[in-house]
């Protein structure tokens, strides 16, 4: 008589992608946490994984976390959720070692203006920063979507561009009126060598215009600057840098 396979049968068979070890302490009364560890194939690496006994709407139950996943995991059934974990972890290691992964350069462009009228300054001004990230950038080989490696090691959709909101930022146009559209500027380019040199190129004519504004604006020159409005101050200041 044959038999059917049993696929609940645990015969601690070991899959290529990585096993989720249990080290589970004899009571599980109170609040006492425990610990798992992932343990990938090929790899001495082991992904720590804590689980807490919480109390929740439905009774005792458990909740596990860990900072290779994007959320944590919540469940009345310890064996369901170390099923749960595992199979998380396990899409986590196959994406990483799956992806084919290029470099990539993100942009950051941010600023704002204050007013002394301003509650959250002292001063009148305007600030213009810009930031280049490294990233990585993949496609998943199932879905088709873009993917990064966020600063936990964990493979996560690859973040959308953004646009600042310069909405009614006029000539009189205070940091309040700047913060009510996105802050921030973000857009995504490829880290080739020809984007390196331009965006080097970029930074480098912004020091450059930093340098020449201090010279218009120094002590000996900000007063006959600033009564001169008929000459543009950034037009002075790449005069200061000719001379």
């Amino acid at each position: 008589m044959n038999r059917a396979y049993n696929p609940d049968f645990y015969n601690e068979y070991r899959t290529r992608v990585g096993a989720l070890e249990v080290d589970a302490p004899a009571r599980k009364d109170g609040k006492k946490a425990f610990a798992w560890q992932f343990v990938a194939a090929g790899s001495k690496e082991a992904i720590p994984v804590e689980v807490m006994l919480v109390t929740g709407e439905d009774g005792l139950g458990f909740k596990a976390t860990c900072a290779r996943l994007k959320t944590g995991f919540l469940a009345s059934d310890i064996r369901l959720l170390h099923k749960a974990v595992e199979e998380a972890l396990m899409e986590q290691v196959a994406s990483m070692s799956a992806i084919v992964w290029e470099d990539w350069y993100e942009v950051v462009v941010r600023g704002e203006n204050s007013d002394f009228a301003d509650s959250s300054y002292s001063a009148l001004g305007g600030s213009l920063h810009i930031q280049v990230n490294q990233l990585k950038r993949g496609i998943h080989p199932a879905t088709g979507k873009p993917m990064t490696i966020n600063r936990n090691g964990v493979v996560v959709d690859f973040p959308s561009p953004s646009s600042l909101d310069v909405a009614g930022a006029g000539e009189n146009a205070g940091s309040e009126k700047l913060r009510l559209g996105h802050p921030e500027e973000r857009s995504y380019i490829p880290a080739t060598v020809e984007n390196r040199r331009a965006l080097d190129e970029l930074l480098r004519r912004m020091a450059l215009l930093r340098s020449s504004m201090a010279m218009v604006l120094s002590q000996s020159n900000v007063q006959e600057r600033l009564a001169s409005l008929d000459v543009p101050l950034l037009l002075a200041a790449e005069r200061e840098v000719r001379q």
